[in-house]
């Protein structure tokens, strides 16, 4: 028994000194070298007759260090605030596909009339083929809650759960564009119940390495799969985008 336990001894020892090593081939844990980056930018509100109806201002600060993703940041328009942070930690595999966990949360802030909280976490997938092109997708559990300010002595709470997901194209045709098409159940200060579609078309500009300008047009339906089917909103986006750290 003695010798069988030393022979185990010995092989533990050996996985735990050659395995690290094997597994850094197929795996990379961290990307030690941060990109810091701060975006401002405003957004044009129209309603199905393409008519404007409000202007929204967003300030929001990301960290990305590939297998690891920060975010954070406001919204406001009037009489509503919006905050919404994010965690994403995905290790990649073979160079080129990240997979992890994913969490969300976002409040939302109706003067007197309501509180929303949006809480979501699940699994996150990318696969980069090259720097020109990249797909991502994630699928989430979501529980969202709600307080009505006036009736919230006899209802505290509304609470609902759902499942949200998005998935996200991005293509370089040249060096300083980035186009990405996104299609989701949410986004950054916008969470309904599942299935509210979301159809995003995002381009981004670097005049250099440490500034770009980008535009968003963003299409937000109630529903598509019912004979009720509803455009809700059409938003125009513009926004730049500084890197501390290029």
């Amino acid at each position: 028994m003695d010798k069988i336990n030393l022979k185990v001894s010995v092989f533990v020892i050996f996985l735990l000194i050659v395995a690290p090593s094997a597994f850094a081939d197929v795996v990379n844990w961290i990307t030690p070298k941060p990109a810091v980056s701060i975006v401002s930018g405003a957004t044009f509100e129209a309603g199905k007759d393409v008519s404007p109806r409000n202007v929204l201002v967003d300030l929001s600060s990301a960290l990305d260090m590939k297998e690891l993703n920060c975010f954070a940041g406001f919204q406001f328009q009037t009489s509503i605030f919006d905050f919404t942070s994010s965690v994403t930690y995905a290790p990649t595999f073979f160079n080129h596909f990240n997979f992890g966990p994913k969490m969300i949360f976002h409040s939302q802030h109706y003067d007197d009339i309501y509180l929303e909280l949006d809480m979501l976490g699940g699994a996150y997938l990318k696969y980069t083929k090259s720097r020109k092109f990249a797909v991502a997708l994630d699928f989430l559990y979501h529980f969202k809650c709600a307080k009505i300010f006036s009736v919230e002595d006899s209802v505290p709470w509304l609470v609902n759960t759902s499942i949200a997901f998005c998935t996200t194209f991005t293509v370089r045709p040249f060096s300083p564009l980035c186009v990405e098409f996104t299609i989701s159940s949410y986004s950054d200060y916008r969470y309904m119940l599942f299935f509210a579609p979301d159809f995003r078309l995002s381009t981004e500009y670097d005049f250099s390495r440490a500034f770009s300008l980008g535009s968003e047009i963003e299409i937000q339906y109630i529903d598509m799969f019912t004979l009720s089917s509803n455009l809700n909103v059409i938003n125009a986006r513009l926004y730049v985008k500084l890197r501390l750290n290029p």
